[in-house]
């Protein structure tokens, strides 16, 4: 599933391709995605300007000038090519391309989507806000993402402290968005924290810790373009390459790369988790 770096990846590769330029209209082939496609996508959409496209958490919102926008989610194995109109037959299709976004360039947008888990829906500008209300602050938000908003966020004042594992906090987007499972599995292996260690016992300093590796790990995985796995591409049809650069996700029974312990895996809110038994120590042993 693509992650906050593909996503932040895919969303600037479309962005010079789409800003600025005029929706001509929407070809829609099959509708049915988690949500359907609106019906009104394409009487909305053409013949207006995008103004922008940008990305919250793991969605890609193309904002139109005429106050809509368009939010992409790219479920298991969503994902956008862009075909140039002079270097691509566009009638060339392949089995799941569910929508073609043509513009006035000539540009086309294909998004296909074989697993169908991601999702088109088209929101008025004024309402965004509420649909994002559930997300915590971007990870690179340092004034709402840090050490001491990490210790009020886990132990808040009056309420009951948040005893969950800390990677089940990482993954639930509330504290900061779009740690997914890969890079709070490497995240929490480089700040040498149990992935089941409760929330409200790390001090200050290891939060510092964690919060620093996770956001040097996406900024690292942004500037590589990215985690290949299975049927994330690029935009422009390329492999990302941060997989070469895991240290635990994906490597159950490899040695550690600090200790040359097996890496063990586990399962935590029905999702795999990686760690090192030795580097990671099990604050329930």
């Amino acid at each position: 599933m693509p992650e906050l770096p593909e996503v932040e990846t895919i969303t600037a590769g479309v962005r010079p391709h789409l800003e600025k330029k005029i929706i001509d209209h929407i070809v829609v082939r099959f509708p049915k995605l988690r949500y359907p496609i609106p019906t009104n996508l394409n009487e909305v959409s053409q013949g207006v300007s995008v103004r922008s496209v940008t990305r919250r958490g793991k969605a890609m919102v193309i904002t139109l000038e005429n106050d809509h926008a368009i939010i992409i989610r790219f479920g298991m194995s969503g994902r956008i090519t862009i075909l140039e109109n002079n270097k691509t037959n566009p009638t060339e299709l392949k089995k799941h391309d569910h929508l073609d976004m043509v513009l006035n360039t000539g540009t086309i947008l294909r998004y296909n989507d074989a697993r169908r888990f991601g999702s088109i829906e088209l929101r008025e500008v004024a309402q965004l806000k509420d649909y994002f209300k559930n997300m915590g602050p971007e990870p690179f938000d340092h004034e709402k993402v840090n050490a001491q908003s990490y210790m009020d966020f886990v132990k808040p004042h009056g309420k009951k402290e948040k005893t969950k594992e800390i990677k089940q906090i990482l993954m639930e987007g509330k504290f900061a968005v779009g740690v997914g499972n890969i890079y709070a599995c490497e995240s929490l292996f480089i700040s040498k924290i149990h992935p089941k260690t409760p929330a409200n016992s790390l001090d200050i300093t290891q939060a510092k810790t964690l919060i620093t590796n996770f956001q040097n790990i996406l900024k690292d995985a942004i500037k590589a373009g990215g985690s290949t796995l299975k049927d994330y591409k690029k935009s422009d049809g390329s492999l990302g390459y941060f997989q070469h650069s895991f240290k635990v996700y994906g490597k159950e029974n490899q040695p550690c790369t600090i200790c040359q312990t097996p890496i063990k895996r586990i399962t935590q809110a029905q999702r795999s988790t990686w760690y090192c038994p030795t580097c990671q120590k099990d604050p329930n042993s």
